[in-house]
């Protein structure tokens, strides 16, 4: 792995990648243009960021066509920017992810703080991710576009002790966005998040579903939205001040560990 030691690293271009980065101890300037591309095809192996800075970069973007086998993210910081981390791949081996703070990004585009996966209409079983201390505020696409603290396709996450407040773009944007199934969520709090809900599990695919979901009674939805989850009639209401949005029967089994209202 690239050991940096601290340097700041200032692109005057687009930052492109032959394999998947593995890099520690960095900052990383974009000049509030530039960003980090793998190309599309490229890749194999594990992809790690530990103690990486992103400032004022366009993104840093995995393209479709890369296999990875593990993502192992730790004191990342994505700071000032167009948008985030975009992992495109359409398989993921599973990984952990830890501390990561995401702090004001905006553009007229798709503003994504983590996204996993790939958009495909058929997605296998994949192993889950693991995100632990997670925080997010201020995140905002003014063009109509998709706006997410954290997404994922086809990969489940297993999301714990997280904060995120201020996810705007109108109805494109929810703060978590999935269309996996047996995702878990537990000790956190989402705050002031715009379009379709909060919490946003969505089925994709065939036989691909949003089932087996489960959002604890620790989840703390401080808003006028809460869970939206494409399944039938029987969710269950969670204990806040939302709503839940039901749109289309796709999915059973989804639990909220919580009273009803």
């Amino acid at each position: 792995m690239k050991n940096y030691k601290g340097a700041t690293i200032r692109l005057t271009e687009h930052w492109r990648l032959d394999e998947l980065p593995r890099m520690s101890n960095a900052v990383i300037d974009g000049g509030g243009e530039f960003g980090i591309h793998l190309a599309e095809g490229a890749g194999g192996g594990d992809l790690v960021l530990h103690n990486i800075t992103l400032r004022n970069v366009k993104h840093l973007w995995v393209h479709a066509g890369a296999v990875i086998d593990w993502i192992d993210i730790a004191g990342l910081r994505i700071l000032n920017s167009l948008s985030g981390v975009q992992i495109d791949a359409p398989s993921l081996g599973g990984g952990r992810v830890r501390d990561v703070v995401v702090q004001n990004l905006q553009s007229d585009g798709k503003v994504a703080g983590l996204w996993f996966g790939y958009n495909s209409t058929q997605q296998p079983e994949l192993p889950p991710i693991i995100v632990q201390d997670f925080n997010a505020c201020a995140l905002r696409t003014t063009g109509g576009k998709e706006c997410h603290a954290l997404a994922s396709f086809a990969q489940p996450i297993h999301v714990s002790d997280f904060d995120i407040a201020g996810v705007r773009g109108g109805d494109a944007a929810e703060a978590i966005y999935t269309k996996s199934s047996h995702n878990v969520f537990t000790s956190g709090r989402v705050a002031d998040s715009d379009g379709q809900g909060a919490i946003a599990l969505k089925g994709r695919g065939v036989e691909q579903y949003a089932e087996g979901s489960v959002i604890s009674a620790s989840v703390s939805i401080e808003n006028d939205k809460a869970v939206w989850i494409q399944a039938d009639n029987n969710i269950v209401r969670p204990k806040t001040s939302g709503i839940i949005k039901q749109h289309k029967t796709l999915a059973t089994g989804n639990v909220i560990d919580s009273e009803a209202e």
